[in-house]
């Protein structure tokens, strides 16, 4: 269906589940991720907020969070690679003052909490467990604190591999950055991360990396309010990736008023084939996901995104920002595809960065549903953009502008809808004509139902009993292709957004248990 593709195909009909959730079948994984990215239910070693370090690390006697230190006095970190470790459910207070002062150096490229890359046959594997032993998604909880601390150092992940593979999943862990900040260092100064890899050098930036295995799932990540300026802050960060997975995670409030730009949810450099899958972004000032210079072939699907770059001041603020291939494009021959997502409330939602904003490399835009948000820049410098299926809702303003195509093959652009309240549809899609354009009928709101609330989560999307919409798109975006619906909820799709989380507003309160001591 998409030009390029390097993956095998899932049948509809095949059930694949990765992290406990179903892949559909527009999705295409290489072979790995159909083997490794699974959750562990039990443990082979186990961390407590009661531990000690000088324990077995059993579930009777655990360790410490130290233990997830690279330079623990005691060993442990080392007795983890390609093991699987739970963290047992609880409340970790980490005072990032003294933890941050253990780690050397002091720069992005390492981790205050660092785990040891596994292998393809065992990865490792840290995951939240209940007090059982048991996996248990999001029970084991991290705040960081004081407040607004600066921090040097990325908080969870695995330390700089100038190569190599990671293997290592993060899975069902929650990180309250607690307005977290930085002092840059490492790499070109990249700014705060709450989950981070890099790989390769600095040329990454220009290049795609080969690093497999490093998978984030089920995990709730937020809380950054960056002061830095040059920097990119983000809650998760991906850099000189093959195949990196994020999937079925909320990720929110990550704001960066000095330039907010520069503050993602999740933002990857030098990455190739990277899974963004079922996941909930919010409150992120400078969007929801980049991928920036030197990334291939990534695909973003079936993510629910709402109130994203939204911030002041900042022109270049988009909810899909890069995406582009550029620095290094290879044209035609690599894609992006972006699908199945839903853009509720958000500032601009897509555009390319590099050459302002052309995108180098092939573009596929399909099936998603933008609602109450900025417009989708496409523009290129000659490889192919695929834009069908979209679903455009106005209820304020008017609808001119929605999408703006300029400077290359824009094929197809068929069957997408544009609804205006006010029914001003003039200009709807700028620089390019489109086939099938339809207008009209509120393809949301059914009889007795007035109006969507902002946030209110991915399923009040799915269309309304009688709407034009229903059947009216179709699978590839030709004609000859099967019909489907047209936006995100296509008729088949079961799940758009974290499966655990309704909507998108406030983060939970922040605990306030005892600080936890490092010794």
């Amino acid at each position: 269906m998409e030009r390029g593709a390097s993956y095998r195909a899932i049948s509809r009909r095949e059930i694949l589940r990765i992290g406990g959730i179903v892949i559909p079948a527009s999705v295409m994984l290489p072979a790995w991720m159909t083997a490794r990215a699974q959750t562990a239910t039990t443990f082979d070693f186990y961390i407590s907020t009661t531990g000690s370090d000088s324990n077995a690390g059993t579930i009777a006697a655990p360790w410490a969070i130290t233990s997830l230190q690279a330079k623990d006095p005691h060993g442990n970190n080392a007795k983890m690679a390609g093991k699987r470790v739970g963290l047992v459910a609880g409340t970790y207070t980490i005072d990032i003052s003294k933890t941050q002062s253990l780690v050397a150096p002091s720069d992005n490229d390492h981790c205050i909490f660092s785990l040891p890359p596994g292998s393809a046959s065992a990865p490792t594997y840290l995951g939240s467990s209940d007090t059982s032993g048991n996996y248990s998604a999001r029970a084991a909880i991290f705040v960081l604190t004081p407040s607004g601390y600066q921090q040097a150092n990325a908080f969870l992940g695995v330390d700089y591999m100038a190569s190599g593979n990671p293997w290592v999943t993060i899975d069902g862990i929650v990180i309250n950055g607690n307005d977290a900040n930085t002092v840059g260092g490492g790499h070109g100064n990249e700014g705060c991360h709450l989950i981070a890899f890099r790989s390769g050098t600095t040329d990454s930036y220009n290049k795609p990396g080969t690093a497999q295995g490093f998978v984030v799932q089920n995990c709730e990540v937020y809380g950054i309010n960056a002061t830095d300026s040059g920097g990119n802050d983000a809650a998760v960060w991906f850099q000189g990736t093959n195949g990196a997975i994020l999937q079925n995670c909320y990720i929110h409030d990550v704001n960066k008023s000095s330039q907010v730009d520069h503050a993602h949810g999740h933002e990857e450099y030098g990455c190739q084939n990277s899974q963004l899958l079922f996941n909930t972004f919010a409150n992120c000032t400078g969007g929801a996901m980049e991928s920036k210079t030197g990334c291939f072939n990534n695909v973003a699907a079936y993510n629910y995104v709402f109130n994203c770059a939204k911030g002041t001041g900042g022109s270049n603020t988009s909810c899909i920002q890069g995406w582009d291939g550029g620095e290094t494009p290879d044209g035609a021959s690599s894609q992006f595809q972006i699908h199945h997502n839903i853009f509720d409330s958000c500032g601009r939602v897509c555009y390319g960065e590099w050459f302002n904003a052309l995108h180098e490399n092939g573009f596929a835009w399909y099936n998603n549903t933008i609602y109450n948000s900025g417009s989708v820049v496409l523009q290129s410098t000659g490889p192919w953009i695929q834009h069908y299926n979209n679903l455009y809702v106005v209820t304020s303003g008017n609808a001119s502008g929605v999408a703006s195509f300029t400077n290359g093959d824009t094929s197809p652009l068929a069957f997408d809808c544009v609804y205006d309240v006010a029914g001003n549809y003039s200009g709807a899609f700028s620089g390019q004509t489109e086939s099938g354009l339809m207008t009209g009928k509120d393809p949301l709101l059914s009889a007795g139902t007035t109006s969507i609330t902002g946030g209110g989560g991915a399923s009040q999307f799915q269309l309304a009993s009688g709407s034009p919409c229903i059947g009216a798109g179709h699978v590839g975006g030709v004609a000859s292709g099967a019909a489907c619906n047209i936006g995100a909820w296509d008729g088949t799709v079961t799940q758009i957004g974290a499966s655990w989380t309704t909507g998108a507003g406030s983060p939970p309160p922040t605990p306030n248990p005892a600080v936890l001591k490092v010794s």
